[in-house]
């Protein structure tokens, strides 16, 4: 049985991941929320949604429509207040990247999910792909044995014309590293111990706020990650996710773009090699997120366990603003 599905939050992401929900065999969108009107008109123009199910305001939508959960793809900022407004209602949320614009306010949300005993899922749709899911897989069975080193590069130059991301102090580190750090996380099934950051501005960055960064990373296994990063490369760009070099004592794999690789080997892993996915990515988040509410479960990407992914963001703002290494003891909740 389908489920019916508020979304709040129409700007381009917005629009796109309406686009996947109408396509999605088991959500239903019942209605769009968006404070600027211009993003309701288009979304309700491209996606086919009745003007009259499009709203200014989260309240009235959730006194005139009948929904089952909720989608926020609004900016960090106003992560909380959609999210409780909505799991206070009797809705399940699933938000998009980051939990929270802060640590407290991230422990907030999740304690109004498991006050009123609903699913809070993130959307980490990083790891929700064929590579990463084999990668997983293939350390869990210790194909080449006890993990020592990890290097992550990511280069990329993206422009956001007029978007928030162009005047935050540490758009990388706040915007898109939290990808990569969850990765690190579910690749390696364990968190981060300690995190050293050295960000920087190259002279030509058309970022407010420091848009590179060289990192060193220690996770709790005892495995060492070194990240290259930036958004604003002029040269070869790497995918989203970043290429990967993992070394372990009986030797290696490797995620350059796109594809999975095992040391000594030349060509890629085949197809029927990788996990084979019937959807990837967001389709997949939405999978899961369904699941977890029929099957009445905690999603793979909970609330509960991404906060420790969002606590290496800001242990790693911390570093960079004090030029020190810093220990995640005191951001990861109890």
């Amino acid at each position: 049985m389908n489920k019916r599905i508020i979304q709040v939050g129409l700007g381009a992401m917005g629009r796109y991941w309406a686009q996947v929900v109408r396509q999605h065999p088991t959500w239903e969108p019942v209605a769009y929320v968006d404070i600027d009107q211009n993003n309701l008109v288009q979304a309700a123009h491209e996606v086919g949604m009745d003007e009259n199910f499009c709203f200014s305001d989260l309240d009235e939508a959730l006194t005139k429509v009948e929904a089952d959960a909720l989608l926020d793809i609004t900016p960090p900022d106003a992560h909380e207040k959609v999210s409780t407004t909505a799991l206070k209602a009797g809705l399940h949320v699933l938000v998009e990247k980051p939990l929270a614009d802060s640590l407290a306010a991230a422990r907030r949300v999740i304690q109004v999910a498991n006050e009123n005993h609903k699913i809070f899922m993130v959307n980490q749709d990083y790891r929700f792909r064929p590579v990463p899911r084999t990668l997983c897989k293939l350390l869990n069975q210790g194909t080449i044995g006890k993990v020592g080193f990890v290097d992550v590069e990511f280069y990329k130059g993206p422009r956001f014309p007029g978007n928030f991301r162009e005047s935050m102090d540490f758009p990388l580190l706040t915007d898109m590293c939290i990808h990569h750090f969850d990765l690190m996380r579910y690749l390696l099934q364990t968190d981060a111990k300690s995190i050293y950051v050295k960000s920087f501005q190259p002279s030509w960055s058309w970022f407010r706020g420091d848009s590179s960064v060289a990192m060193i990373i220690e996770m709790q296994n005892g495995t060492v990650i070194t990240y290259g990063g930036s958004w604003v490369t002029k040269g070869n760009e790497t995918p989203w996710c970043g290429n990967w070099r993992i070394e372990g004592e009986k030797g290696g794999l490797y995620w350059y773009d796109e594809k999975a690789y095992r040391s000594g080997q030349e060509a890629p892993l085949d197809s029927d090699e990788l996990v084979q996915m019937s959807r990837t990515g967001i389709e997949y988040a939405l999978d899961e997120f369904y699941q977890a509410i029929v099957e009445n479960r905690e999603p793979e990407t909970s609330g509960r366990d991404n906060i420790k992914s969002l606590a290496m963001v800001f242990a790693a703002v911390d570093s960079a603003k004090s030029g020190r290494k810093v220990q995640l003891r005191s951001y990861l909740p109890e």
